[in-house]
C-alpha cells in the first residue's frame, strides 16, 4: 500500500509566522493554488487514491478536497490528525516566543522538544501516542483494503506520524522539513514501512506575493 502524507496549503498565519496549532484558520489564495499545483504534479506522476483521511481542520480539509477534486473519493475526517495544541500561545509571533525571555518555557518547544511540558496544551510525547494509535489502529488494519491512501494533516503531526514508524526520538523532532504542501510517500508492505521519498514539493517558491490581492508568478511544477 502507497500512503501519502501531505502537509495543508499556505495560511495567513503561516504567512505572518503566527503559531497555528489547533486555531482554525483557512487556507489563503495562495495556499488553494500550492495545492492545485500539488495536485497537477501527484496527477503527472500517475498517483491517485482509492482512500483519505484528513485531520478535522479547516485548512486540511480543504487542502484534501483540492487534491481529490474529480476523482469520487471522499476524506474521512480523524480526530487524531489535528495539529498539535499550543495552548494560550497560538495567535503569538513565532518569532516572539523566541526571543523574549518571558517565553523562555513555550521556546522549549522549538529549542528543547524533549523537555517541553506545556502547562495548557499538549507535549511531545502525547503527540507521539496520538500519532503511534492512528498508525496502529488505521494504517496498518487499512493495507488488507486500499492500494493508495491519503492523509493530509499539519507539520507537526506529520512529522510525529513520521517519527513514530521510523523511531526518530522527540529530541529530534524538529528534524524534518515540511514546507506547506510537503508530499511525503511511504509503503506498507506485510506490516512494514518503508519511507520512498519525504518534503518533496512541486513549485518553485515558498511564498512569493507580497499581499492576497496580488497575483502569484512563476509557479511552475518541480522537474
Amino acid at each position: 500500500m502507497d500512503i501519502y502524507f501531505v502537509r495543508h496549503g499556505e495560511t495567513e498565519w503561516n504567512l505572518r509566522r503566527v503559531v497555528q496549532g489547533r486555531s482554525d484558520i483557512p487556507l489563503n489564495e495562495y495556499g488553494r493554488e500550492l495545492a492545485r499545483i500539488t495536485r497537477r504534479g501527484l496527477d503527472e506522476e500517475g498517483v491517485s487514491f482509492d482512500a483519505a483521511f484528513t485531520s478535522p481542520l479547516v485548512r486540511a480539509v480543504e487542502t484534501a478536497q483540492i487534491l481529490l477534486e474529480g476523482t469520487g473519493v471522499t476524506p474521512v475526517t480523524d480526530e487524531r490528525l489535528v495539529e498539535i495544541d499550543f495552548g494560550k500561545y497560538e495567535g503569538f509571533s513565532i518569532p516572539e516566543v523566541q526571543e523574549n525571555p518571558e517565553y523562555s518555557d513555550f521556546a522549549k518547544c522549538f529549542e528543547d522538544p524533549a523537555n517541553y511540558h506545556p502547562d495548557e496544551g499538549e507535549s511531545f510525547y502525547e503527540l507521539y501516542d496520538r500519532c503511534g494509535a492512528f498508525v496502529k489502529e488505521v494504517l496498518i488494519p487499512l493495507e488488507k483494503e486500499a492500494r493508495s491512501v491519503l492523509i493530509t494533516a499539519h507539520g507537526a503531526l506529520i512529522r510525529g506520524l513520521m517519527n513514530v514508524i521510523d523511531n526518530t526520538p522527540v529530541e529530534r523532532f524538529w528534524d524534518r522539513i515540511q514546507r506547506n504542501c510537503a508530499v511525503n510517500k511511504l509503503t506498507l508492505t506485510d506490516g512494514v514501512f518503508a519511507t520512498q521519498y519525504e518534503g518533496r514539493i512541486y513549485y518553485k517558491e515558498e511564498h512569493i506575493y507580497k499581499s492576497p490581492s496580488d497575483k502569484w508568478l512563476h509557479l511552475t511544477p518541480e522537474a
